[in-house]
């Protein structure tokens, strides 16, 4: 394997382009009109010089084979023209380089929900069918599936090399079960770069309430949770006098729901509910004072009036109510905003700049600033898939080509539809990737584990250390399911 130039340089080339359209702009700001920067095209920032390799990837003619996906609309694989687009012609010339150099053509079925998608792929494995060559699925239904043997594991797919710069090391670390990862995350993976988190301030307030600025703070280390909640509390306005808080007439610290923003405080503290011991998951919550006592300062700030906006909690479980607050926030009804990374498109419009921040540290003694991923839809092979050689070199290929030219596309396409503003936030967003890490708890033992602590949330009764001791035994219990599944199938 080779590298040729830098990581960092398609993103550099077009911080440049954003330096030079943001001269003297100060950023924190406030109101005022920012224009898009001219920036080259993704694939022309991707040069020669920057492109990633995979040497030990076979010339193989595949012989005009159709490589069929089953997916969802908002992740394809195929591409099948050129529209202006800077995100669709990135895969677009991602696709075309590979049909070219393998002899394939790419081919998208698109099924309406993750239930849907996770529906067909046990099907077909029933059947032990060749229905189709890779599947998306979210985290915890990917795992799920491995368990009952239905996906293919990494070990069998000769060309994956996950020691590289486009796989999601983290991720791929706390995945790795007694020393087994069946499944890797990839930059191919573009939910696994979208649904990041990361915090979303609104720079009108910080300004006019006189607050330190975040970009600042995340620099010089003091950017922690504290930090964060007691800025919050500084922004909370009655606006109406009207004795309560109400989102359309009021202003709050945070827009957030709790299954949102309480799992983001433990994973970006570094803190796990489900911890390894000689690469053994094992749920380690009930002696990990830490993370109690961040759950216990974390709901006192919540429980305060005006702190917090959760749409779930006020009005119901559903994404259109999530989305109806996220788009308020929009209007300046919040300091802060919890979010993925692919959710900014709602901001667009938003007349008062906003800068990205990694989410806060737990203290000012933490080294480095990690950002939770959460459901991550990943592309994987039937434990039946007829030619596991050429699976492996197309997802491989896919991995390596997202990086050189999708992942900057999609850069590029924030910074000019202005999801970033500043060149400042295009640097935090680097930072935000860099350190993606998951739980195994908040992720493929979501059920057993996270709710917990949803539920203390959801029912106002903070004694986490009492809920977690009379749920041990059964979170324990699916832990120890997995394992023996997994053990079986490594005996098979």
């Amino acid at each position: 394997m080779k590298q040729n130039g830098i990581q960092l340089l398609p993103y550099l080339l077009l911080t440049a382009a954003l330096l030079a359209s943001c001269q003297g702009e100060d950023d924190i700001g406030t109101a005022g009109e920012t224009t898009a920067p001219a920036v080259s095209s993704a694939a022309e920032a991707a040069t020669d010089s920057a492109l990633y390799t995979a040497d030990y990837l076979p010339d193989a003619d595949y012989e005009g084979y159709v490589f069929r996906c089953v997916t969802v609309e908002d992740y394809p694989v195929a591409m099948e023209k050129e529209d202006g687009d800077v995100v669709n012609d990135a895969y677009y010339k991602r696709n075309a380089i590979l049909e070219e150099r393998y002899n394939i053509d790419f081919e998208d079925t698109y099924v309406d929900t993750y239930m849907d998608m996770t529906d067909t792929f046990r099907t077909s494995a029933l059947a032990a069918s060749n229905d189709f060559d890779l599947c998306r699925l979210i985290m915890r239904d990917a795992f799920s599936m491995a368990l009952e043997g239905y996906i293919l594991p990494v070990s069998e797919l000769p060309y994956l090399d996950i020691t590289q710069d486009w796989y999601i090391h983290y991720v791929n670390e706390e995945l790795t079960i007694n020393d087994t990862l069946i499944f890797a995350y990839s930059d191919e993976c573009i939910s696994a770069f979208e649904s990041t988190y990361a915090v979303i301030f609104n720079k009108q307030i910080i300004g006019d309430l006189g607050l330190d600025s975040p970009y600042d703070m995340v620099d010089n280390g003091t950017w922690t949770y504290d930090a964060l909640f007691e800025m919050a509390q500084e922004a909370i306005s009655d606006l109406d006098n009207d004795g309560k808080y109400t989102l359309e007439t009021d202003r709050f610290g945070i827009i957030s729901v709790h299954d949102q923003i309480l799992p983001c405080t433990w994973v970006s503290s570094g803190i796990k509910t489900v911890e390894k011991q000689d690469g053994i998951p094992v749920f380690t919550a009930a002696s990990n004072e830490r993370l109690i006592t961040l759950l216990g300062k974390v709901y006192d700030y919540w429980a305060a009036d005006g702190m917090c906006y959760d749409a779930f909690l006020s009005v119901g479980y559903d994404e259109a109510n999530r989305r109806a607050a996220n788009l308020m926030y929009a209007q300046d009804h919040a300091l802060f905003m919890f979010n993925g990374f692919g959710s900014l498109s709602i901001l667009r419009d938003m007349e008062h700049d906003f800068g990205l921040v990694p989410l806060p540290k737990y203290d000012e003694t933490q080294k480095e600033y990690y950002s939770r991923l959460i459901d991550g839809w990943i592309n994987v092979p039937l434990y039946c898939t007829e030619n596991p050689e050429r699976t492996s070199v197309i997802m491989e290929a896919l991995a390596v080509e997202t990086k050189n030219y999708v992942i900057p596309a999609l850069y590029e396409d924030a910074i000019q539809n202005k999801y970033l503003r500043d060149e400042t936030s295009v640097r935090m967003l680097d930072l935000v990737m860099q350190n993606r890490s998951i739980d195994l708890g908040d992720t493929v033992w979501m059920v057993d584990i996270r709710n917990i602590f949803m539920d203390c949330f959801r029912n106002k009764k903070p004694d986490f250390a009492s809920a977690i001791e009379k749920n041990t035994k059964k979170a324990s219990r699916a832990i120890d399911k997995a394992l023996e599944s997994l053990g079986n199938q490594a005996g098979n």
